[in-house]
């Protein structure tokens, strides 16, 4: 026996997608707007930097600790798929190897090289996604990611 209201669920159910679909845009957006104001930097710029430091702490991190920190930051997901794609051998340089520096690290600074952000803001995000989970959602898991990009 079919239902005769059948019809109404799935406009109902695209309703509440977009819905939710929308409420993540916002939170995305107010992490991505703050990063461009305090930064002053693209939109682009702005989640494939985000996108490429919680990428990184995903190194450092037990697969317990990314995952909250990955449900905590607003659509992270979006933001790990706004990371700019890097040929493996295009970031490792014997530069990098002349100071010691970690290949996840080179692979961090080349995909902020290739966004056309200098090494230098990193740091800056880094400090700005701190601030950001500190005071809105979790303190905690603040010191975690810190913590996790404290050797890059």
């Amino acid at each position: 026996m079919k239902n005769k209201h059948a019809h109404l669920y799935l406009p109902i159910l695209l309703l509440a997608q977009g819905i939710h679909a929308a409420q993540a845009n916002t939170e995305t957006n107010d992490l991505t707007n703050l990063l461009i104001e305090k930064l002053q930097v693209s939109r682009s710029q702005a989640e494939g930097g985000a996108g490429a430091l919680l990428a990184a702490s995903e190194k450092a991190l037990s697969t317990e600790q990314f995952s909250q920190l990955a449900s905590t930051i607003p659509a992270a997901e979006q933001l790990l798929s706004s990371i700019p794609s890097l040929d493996e051998s295009g970031y490792i340089s014997s530069r990098f190897d002349e100071y010691g520096i970690q290949p996840h690290t080179q692979k961090l600074v080349s995909q902020f090289q290739q966004l056309g952000l200098p090494p230098g803001y990193i740091k800056h995000f880094n400090q700005v996604i701190y601030n950001y989970l500190k005071e809105s959602h979790s303190p905690g898991l603040a010191l975690v990611l810190d913590k996790s990009l404290k050797d890059l």
